[in-house]
C-alpha cells in the first residue's frame, strides 16, 4: 500500500485505524460490532436496540416477578393457598403474603429494591428453579426496566471520543451517550502506534468482546488486505509481462 500510495506511512496507518475501529461502507469496524451491535441483522441500529431491550427485560424479569407471577407460582405448588395469598396482598398485608409465598415456594414478595437484587445476581439470570424476588409494586419494577433499557448504548458509546479524534465513520448508536474513551497516537522514528480505548468500566468484562475485535482485525480486514495484495501482485505481473503460475 505504501509503495503505491501518495500518502505517508503515518497517514496510511491512521486510515487503517479509521477503517478497523469505525468501519467502512463494506465492513463494520470494532465500534460497529460492540454490543448491542452484532453480526447480520444486528448491524441495523434499530434492530440492535430492539433486540437489546428485549434481552434486558427478559434478564430482569427472570430475576423478579409480579404479584400475578407470585400467585401463579403458589397455585402451581399449593393451589389451596393461592386464594389466601391474593387476599392478603389485596388487603395490604405484604408481609403476611410474603410469609405464605416463602413457605410455599421459597421466594418472597416485597416492595421493589431499586434493582439491588438484579445487580447482585446479574450473572445468575435465567437459571431454572432458583430464588425469585416478587415485587408488590410492579410499576416500580417496570420503571427500572425502562431505565436500564435507556443505557443500552453506553458501552458502544465508549468508542465515540476515539472515533471522533480519528475522523472515523461513526455508527448511529455510538452518539447516544457521553461514555468515556480515549485515543493515543504515537508517531516517531521507532514506531507508529494508534490505540483506541473504550474506557467504560465494564468493557473488559464483556465475554465476547475479544472475539468480536479479533474478527474485525484478523478476519474481515485481513481478508480485504489479502485481496488488495493479490491485486497488487497481478498489477506488477501485468506491468512486467510475467505470468502468474
Amino acid at each position: 500500500m505504501a509503495s503505491e500510495s501518495k500518502k505517508t506511512l503515518p497517514e496510511l496507518w491512521i486510515e487503517e485505524a479509521r477503517i478497523c475501529f469505525g468501519g467502512s461502507n463494506n465492513m463494520p469496524g470494532v465500534a460497529g460490532i460492540t454490543p448491542p451491535y452484532g453480526e447480520d441483522k444486528l448491524q441495523n441500529t434499530r434492530s440492535a436496540e430492539a433486540h437489546a431491550k428485549e434481552k434486558i427485560a427478559a434478564d430482569i424479569y427472570g430475576l423478579y416477578g409480579t404479584p400475578g407471577d407470585a400467585y401463579d407460582a403458589i397455585k402451581e405448588k399449593a393451589p389451596a393457598k393461592a386464594g389466601p395469598f391474593w387476599w392478603l396482598l389485596n388487603h395490604n398485608d405484604v408481609a403476611g403474603a410474603s410469609d405464605l409465598l416463602r413457605e410455599t415456594t421459597g421466594s418472597i414478595i416485597h416492595p421493589f429494591d431499586d434493582g439491588v437484587f438484579h445487580r447482585r445476581n446479574f450473572m445468575k439470570r435465567g437459571r431454572k428453579g432458583g430464588f425469585r424476588f416478587f415485587v408488590s409494586d410492579p410499576k416500580n419494577l417496570k420503571a427500572y426496566v425502562q431505565l436500564e433499557q435507556e443505557m443500552i448504548w453506553w458501552l458502544a458509546s465508549g468508542w465515540h471520543e476515539p472515533l471522533e479524534a480519528l475522523g472515523a465513520r461513526m455508527p448511529a448508536g455510538i452518539r447516544k451517550h457521553p461514555a468515556p474513551g480515549h485515543l493515543t497516537v504515537t508517531i516517531n522514528e521507532q514506531m507508529i502506534s494508534i490505540e483506541a480505548s473504550n474506557d467504560v468500566r465494564f468493557s473488559g468484562a464483556i465475554k465476547d468482546m475479544e472475539r468480536r475485535i479479533m474478527t474485525v482485525m484478523n478476519d474481515w480486514r485481513v481478508a480485504r488486505l489479502d485481496r488488495a495484495w493479490e491485486n497488487y501482485l497481478a498489477k506488477l505481473a501485468r506491468a512486467s509481462g510475467l505470468k502468474k503460475v
